[in-house]
């Protein structure tokens, strides 16, 4: 299902729009969980960055650290989402408990990541 794409074809069409976001506007890289596809996201928001837009990626923390690192640089704001801060709850819920996403909220606001935690 879907159409392969890469990056420079995603930016382009995105720009192709510009005109709609006025002097403010940009992108958000949305679920799923964007991070799964990391040198896309990357890609996405660097490309995104050098074309003036602001970047925004909507993320449940569940990913390797590194990652973050990666994209980082290329980042306006972190919508993280929080589930539930309970490990057993949140494995009950989620499938999986919360250890790797509570470490990478604390890596990044130890590293003063541009954030806003929410709990849907």
């Amino acid at each position: 299902m879907g159409t392969k794409r890469t990056a420079g074809d995603i930016i382009e069409e995105i720009l192709n729009d510009r005109i709609f976001y006025r002097d403010e506007g940009g992108i958000t890289l949305t679920g799923g969980e964007p991070t799964y596809q990391p040198q896309l996201a990357e890609a996405l928001l660097r490309l995104a960055k050098l074309n003036g837009l602001d970047t925004t990626i909507e993320t449940s923390g569940h990913t390797r650290y590194h990652i973050f690192e990666r994209i980082l640089p290329y980042l306006d704001l972190i919508l993280f989402d929080i589930k539930c801060m309970d490990a057993a709850k949140h494995k009950q819920y989620a499938g999986v408990d919360n250890t790797l996403i509570l470490t990478n909220l604390e890596k990044l606001v130890a590293n003063h990541a541009p954030m806003q935690i929410r709990v849907p």
